[in-house]
């Protein structure tokens, strides 16, 4: 039902707009998705056969721990799928953050789930969930997986959320100012490796398209597992952002639709965020995090990375080249201004 209507969609777009029938598909949150791997095979196959059909391109893409056998990873190569492996990096911080249901070591095994990958041309990426346990390790890492697994996409740094849930353990998340001076190192070095940084700075497309949640868009149909249709697919077990279900037919509460939306707009006009200079910009932010109990560590977080995205923006030129960073000091504080002109002078 829902792939149907997601299908329905895409061919109003390419009928109405004249642009390109394209779907995605993505298995994210709710528990290790491959669990449930004879499901996910059903709804591939369903969806290539009405998306053949309908002359509608379907893309498929998951994210997962990487422990699972061989059969898995080359079903999910076979069929095209782009792969985020969440695996924290070295051995010592993998096996610390990430150890199997009996203890044991889980690196050697989504390592070679990772080679595969790699020796098979497929599209994939890895994310690490940074704490205060593995944050000293950041750049080691970065350079281990550049080193090891060359047709990695993207690298993607995640500091631990702190939840009701995460302090149920005694791993913490990191110090914002050590983290911080870390990224920024990772970063130079994946921009000498000619690779992509938005995976640490949520990249200028967060700066363009209306906030850096996509839940405050209603741009993705999110189905948990109990069949809900909800705006967050990093908390599908909480009633707070759901607004519909799929177990008779696809069902949508419009009302609730509403008071969500609602909620982002006081949030930025009285809330939390009413005094921030990047309201606008974010919208609020990720709404998962305002009820964790790391919502300031994320919110200074946002503001460096729209800092460095800003000046990215204009560096790479992509809204006009025509500026000059001018560097002045001002009571003993170094500041950089930028000069912007919306017409080259002749």
């Amino acid at each position: 039902k829902v792939i149907d209507l997601v299908i329905k969609s895409a061919q109003i777009k390419k009928s109405y707009f004249k642009k390109e029938g394209k779907i995605s598909i993505s298995f994210h949150g709710g528990g290790e998705p491959t669990i449930a791997f004879n499901i996910i095979k059903k709804i591939t196959e369903y969806a290539n056969c009405e998306c053949n059909k309908k002359n509608i391109e379907v893309e498929y893409d998951i994210t997962t721990n990487g422990i699972f056998s061989r059969e898995v990873i080359m079903w999910l190569i076979n069929n095209n799928y782009t792969i985020h492996f969440s695996m924290d990096g070295l051995k010592i911080n993998q096996d610390m953050q990430r150890p199997t249901i009996s203890g044991k070591s889980s690196f050697d095994i989504v390592a070679k789930n990772i080679d595969i990958a790699q020796n098979n041309s497929a599209k994939y990426t890895i994310r690490q969930t940074i704490t205060k346990n593995n944050v000293g390790n950041i750049v080691k890492s970065i350079r281990y997986i550049i080193k090891r697994w060359k047709g990695v996409s993207s690298i993607k740094l995640a500091p631990l959320q702190q939840t009701n849930k995460s302090q149920e353990n005694s791993i913490q998340g990191p110090n914002f100012t050590r983290y911080f001076s870390k990224i920024r190192k990772a970063i130079r070095i994946l921009e000498n490796n000619h690779m992509n940084t938005d995976g640490i700075t949520g990249g200028v497309s967060s700066l363009i398209n209306g906030g850096s949640c996509a839940a405050t868009r209603f741009e993705q149909l999110i189905i948990t597992p109990y069949g809900k249709i909800t705006t967050c697919h990093e908390e599908v077990n909480s009633n707070q952002f759901i607004y519909g279900d799929v177990h008779n037919r696809v069902s949508i509460n419009y009302k609730r639709v509403k008071e969500l939306k609602n909620d982002d707009k006081k949030e930025i006009e009285e809330g939390y965020c009413s005094s921030c200079a990047y309201r606008m910009v974010c919208l609020g932010g990720c709404k998962h995090r305002r009820f964790s109990e790391s919502r300031d560590f994320f919110c200074m977080l946002q503001r460096e990375m729209y800092k460095l995205c800003i000046l990215q923006l204009f560096r790479k030129g992509n809204l006009n080249g025509y500026f000059k960073i001018e560097k002045i000091r001002i009571n003993e504080m170094n500041i950089e201004l930028i000069n912007f002109r919306q017409n080259r002078v002749k």
